[in-house]
């Protein structure tokens, strides 16, 4: 399905909700519902136009609206809360679903407008950035960063390829895709550090010591989900939930992505 058929999924059951609602309104006047309060009772007579908090209300002027015929009529469908004054629990499920169908619908929509880790790309222009990939290639978003001149998103393709580029040059053919890119690993060397911070991983490389989350790196092909200190040692937890304890500041192999940290990697090249 693509963004335009989303989209267009949004505003027929959006039209459908309408319509059903109008029905409501038909079915709430001939039930007797006063349409000067909306079935609430009070009626607006200052309005600041600075915020709602200082407006002022009075009385219902209709004298044949009572609290008797407005906990009858309930509100009017549409005011804020009516929902919860309504009776009739089947006309609520159906508008209920209906709503959850808008929601669902209008957060698909979202997902093909929003540039999140894990959605496929097409690049629409080849980018001047360097290492931009080429116009039409197909990527998954693998990473993103901030930087002083905006967001650099990273990409890979279906042969692995790693590429940069800025939104503007990216359009979203699949928020939900059926591949990944292939994941290239690296052996590393993991320090453990107490730091002021608390424990700190640091890589070993060419150019010294690098700090790096726990959870970018992995043991034993598992990701580290999360990291104590337990005495003088450190207590890694993998993904499948495997317990690896290790000595403060005794170094311990591991591998990590190479597409990740293309910068540090230089200094284990």
């Amino acid at each position: 399905m693509s963004l335009t058929e989303v989209e267009k999924k949004v505003a027929v059951a959006t039209s459908i909700r309408n319509e059903y609602l109008k029905k409501l309104v038909c079915k709430w006047v001939a039930s007797g519902g006063c349409d000067n309060c909306s079935g609430q009772g009070r009626v607006l007579v200052w309005w600041t136009l600075d915020s709602s908090a200082y407006d002022e209300y009075g009385p219902c002027p209709n004298k044949e609206c009572t609290p008797d015929t407005r906990k009858f009529t309930g509100v009017k469908p549409g005011v804020k809360y009516w929902e919860h004054h309504w009776s009739d629990q089947e006309d609520l499920r159906m508008f209920t679903e209906m709503e959850t169908e808008i929601s669902l619908a209008t957060s698909e929509v979202s997902s093909w407008k929003t540039l999140t880790k894990g959605v496929e790309v097409t690049v629409k222009r080849k980018s001047k950035a360097k290492g931009s990939a080429p116009e039409g290639t197909v990527c998954i978003l693998v990473g993103m960063k901030d930087g002083a001149y905006g967001t650099t998103y990273y990409l890979k393709d279906k042969e692995g390829n790693f590429f940069r580029s800025p939104s503007s040059a990216l359009e979203i053919t699949n928020p939900n895709p059926g591949w990944q890119p292939p994941e290239e690993m690296i052996p590393v060397i993991v320090i453990p550090r107490m730091t002021k911070w608390g424990m700190t991983l640091f890589l070993l490389g060419g150019k010294g010591e690098q700090k790096i989350w726990p959870n970018n790196i992995r043991v034993n092909g598992q990701r580290i989900e999360k990291s104590t200190r337990i005495g003088n040692e450190t207590n890694l937890i993998t993904s499948d939930g495997e317990q690896i304890k290790i000595s403060v500041d005794q170094s311990f192999p591991a591998e990590m992505t190479l597409w990740m940290y293309d910068k540090i990697m230089k200094g284990f090249q």
